[in-house]
């Protein structure tokens, strides 16, 4: 007689990770349990979605989450991913991140670390939108890096405090051929930003500028608000001559020439 064959399962790697632990179907229903996790993270493998519900996540050597796949993250509650060594999140050329739902996000990266690429709220090497929700990452030399984005009617706060030895590090930075995205909200703070475009190596990327012609290296704000019932904007650098729309982009038109509506006029908001 001989013995019948074992037929076993083949693990499915669903191409995301939380801290050291890669999630698979093996795993995929005790994500709470990771160590340096705290609250309800739950995934949905068949929508690709991850739910934090009141969720701290904390990693000292790790990464907090890396996405490598089209990825859901709803948020419920008040959530918060500290890594004390490396970024907070990263989102690598594969990603495809959309960060939503009514709760909100802080995501912190390195304060101390021996490479720049850890001291980063959130990388981005793929493709990240942030909907509906209320984001803040931060991380010692960059809040946002690198990649695609899109802020739809959402709240962000970012920051970063860049590098001596290179302008282009900062709170949002080294974007993608583009710069983000925006659908019912925008930059309020600080005034007058402007999308620095540069190339490195034969690419082309864009880093947040604030009005002394650096990279803006203090608390960026993107909001929902109505930009009409903000007062008069005031700041403690001098504001340089220029027009700006509410996306931040410096304009080349004189006010004369331009659309009606609302523009930043010499760090004062001007209805057309």
């Amino acid at each position: 007689m001989f013995a019948q064959p074992i037929t076993t399962m083949a693990q499915t790697e669903y191409n995301f990770q939380i801290g050291d632990v890669k999630v698979n179907s093996d795993n995929y229903t005790e994500l709470s349990k990771i160590d340096g996790v705290s609250g309800s993270i739950t995934f949905d493998p068949t929508t690709s979605t991850l739910t934090l519900d009141n969720v701290t996540i904390e990693t000292d050597q790790y990464v907090g989450i890396i996405v490598n796949t089209k990825l859901k993250m709803v948020l419920i509650g008040n959530n918060s991913i500290t890594a004390k060594e490396r970024m907070g999140i990263m989102n690598n050329l594969n990603g495809d991140l959309t960060i939503t739902g009514g709760g909100t996000l802080k995501v912190k990266g390195a304060d101390q670390s021996n490479g720049i690429g850890d001291m980063m709220g959130i990388g981005n090497w793929g493709i990240i939108t942030v909907s509906e929700c209320t984001l803040e990452a931060s991380g010692e030399v960059v809040g946002l890096y690198g990649g695609f984005w899109k802020f739809d009617r959402c709240n962000v706060r970012a920051k970063g405090n860049g590098l001596e030895s290179n302008p282009y590090y900062g709170s949002i930075c080294w974007l993608w051929d583009e710069v983000p995205k925006f659908e019912g909200c925008q930059i309020i703070n600080p005034a007058a930003t402007g999308w620095e475009k540069f190339k490195d190596k034969g690419y082309t990327y864009f880093t947040l500028f604030g009005t002394d012609n650096k990279s803006v290296t203090d608390w960026v704000t993107i909001s929902t608000g109505d930009i009409s019932n903000i007062g008069d904007i005031t700041t403690t650098t001098t504001i340089q001559d220029g027009i700006y729309n509410l996306n931040g982009v410096r304009l080349s038109d004189e006010l004369q020439n331009l659309p009606s509506g609302l523009y930043i006029v010499n760090g004062k908001k001007m209805m057309k």
